[in-house]
């Protein structure tokens, strides 16, 4: 039984820790991202992505976005934060947020308006 509790542990870490936010970008992440407020990062594959796109858009939030695959500014800016394959990835005031949050993300989009 240790054991069971002891890997849910480790699971609950490892999911959590990979959602959320970064504190701040990396410095060439944050010129890259200069006179960008709110940045999507997105695939054109990611279903999450149109979602949380239609959600800037409902929301009337301005952003920027760049596809990771087809875009050199999104390859790079994938590449300096260092999640992989992971999109979406939304850039708000130089904080990253991990996948598809939509209530926290509008939230912390419009905290800035």
């Amino acid at each position: 039984m240790p054991r069971a509790i002891g890997w849910l542990v480790l699971f609950l870490a490892l999911a959590l820790g990979g959602c959320g936010k970064k504190p701040v970008l990396p410095e060439a992440a944050q010129e890259l991202t200069k006179g960008h407020r709110v940045v999507l990062l997105s695939a054109t594959w990611c279903g999450y992505c149109d979602r949380l796109r239609a959600d800037f858009n409902q929301a009337g939030i301005a952003f920027q976005e760049w596809d990771v695959e087809h875009s050199e500014t999104g390859a790079a800016l994938r590449s300096e934060l260092g999640g992989g394959l992971t999109v979406p990835v939304t850039l708000i005031d130089h904080q990253a947020f991990y996948g598809y949050q939509p209530d926290t993300i509008i939230a912390r989009a419009r905290a800035g308006d």
